[in-house]
């Protein structure tokens, strides 16, 4: 046989390849490479196992947006398990021998959780998250990963956000220190 009719072979097998279809996969491994740098290398590979290689066949763009997606889809469901996991059976802090303050205490819980499923998402996520000890910053993230508008908002308007929608489950639920007669007393 000619040896310039020859395909060349792979190293490792001696099996003949098309040259078009390794300068493909070369093509195919040099953008995936390149993907796994600018996106989260999850959503890479969730991408790529959903839809198959021919993926990477696409534009770059239209990858990084796909995988950008892919992985906001994912925090947004791995986001609402969360909030509902997390909600504890019994407030802490109730004294477990008073029955009268454990009844209390669950009906308070039951009416904030109520007032806050009123609130839109965005106060839900600042108050909830500030609560639970996270920084304006990871709030921040967090807002911008799950698509609200506007996005990256500041820190004074996280905090101002904050601030008016405490004052708004206030009304909803009311103020803890108002006595049934309408008078403040701060002290209880």
């Amino acid at each position: 046989m000619n040896p310039e009719n020859q395909r060349p072979s792979t190293p490792d097998t001696g099996d003949a390849v098309d040259n078009d279809a390794g300068e493909l996969d070369q093509g195919r491994i040099a953008k995936y490479q390149r993907l796994r740098e600018v996106a989260d290398p999850d959503a890479v590979h969730d991408l790529v196992g959903r839809h198959g290689i021919e993926i990477l066949d696409r534009t770059f763009p239209y990858l990084v947006v796909a995988a950008r997606n892919r992985r906001i889809a994912a925090y947004r469901r791995n986001s609402k398990d969360y909030l509902v996991r997390d909600i504890p059976d019994r407030a802490t802090g109730v004294d477990s021998q008073d029955p009268l303050a454990a009844i209390l205490e669950d009906a308070t819980l039951s009416k904030v959780l109520e007032a806050m499923a009123l609130l839109d998402d965005r106060d839900v996520l600042v108050l909830w998250r500030s609560a639970e000890g996270v920084s304006d910053e990871e709030i921040r993230v967090e807002w911008n990963l799950r698509g609200f508008n506007p996005p990256w908002p500041t820190t004074e308007a996280l905090r101002k956000r904050r601030e008016r929608a405490r004052q708004r489950l206030l009304q909803i639920v009311g103020n803890p220190f108002d006595d049934p007669d309408g008078t403040k007393n701060p002290s209880k």
